[in-house]
């Protein structure tokens, strides 16, 4: 015989355990996947689905309208339309975030700083203020190869110098 308790509980909004899983939405519409059968609307309920089952998806949000350089070469910051999309998925139960940037990965370390390092502290300085660097990320290589890894490193202590509030996250893949 099995005996089985059941327990009355209710689990919170947001795990505990961070989480992130990239659904590679091109491949949806592939025939191998859903091909036709795949459509905006299960594209946009695929972040609440993926909650449901505890899994933090990365979800778009506004952070290049949050940072424009002006004409005059100076950063202007707008964080009210990157704010209110980081509420809502909180509210929702993301546990963590990626921060999705266009940078051109050939540039050298100093050309890197130089275009990209007050981005990157304002950035560091506006998650911190918020209270919720803990729960971002950058992620700008994927499994780079071992001869690739010396240019990473002297890239990535250009990002670390200028926003040390956030991770950078990197995949290694053994070949």
């Amino acid at each position: 015989p099995v005996a089985v308790t059941v327990h009355d509980v209710t689990l919170p909004v947001t795990s505990y355990l961070k989480t992130s899983i990239n659904f590679r939405k091109e491949n949806l519409r592939d025939a191998r996947y859903y091909g036709s059968n795949w459509n905006d609307e299960l594209d946009s309920r695929l972040p609440s689905l993926a909650l449901k089952y505890r899994f933090t998806p990365r979800v778009d949000l506004p952070l290049g309208e949050a940072l424009q350089m002006g004409s005059d070469g100076r950063l202007r910051t707008d964080w009210d339309g990157f704010d209110g999309r980081v509420e809502h998925w909180l509210e929702q139960g993301i546990t963590c975030f990626e921060l999705k940037l266009d940078v051109p990965w050939k540039l050298n370390p100093r050309e890197l700083d130089e275009a990209w390092g007050a981005r990157f502290e304002a950035i560091d300085a506006h998650l911190e203020e918020k209270g919720w660097a803990d729960l971002f990320y950058f992620y700008f290589w994927d499994e780079p190869s071992p001869f690739e890894l010396g240019d990473l490193r002297s890239r990535l202590q250009v990002i670390t110098r200028r926003a040390p509030h956030i991770r950078n996250v990197l995949t290694y893949g053994i070949t």
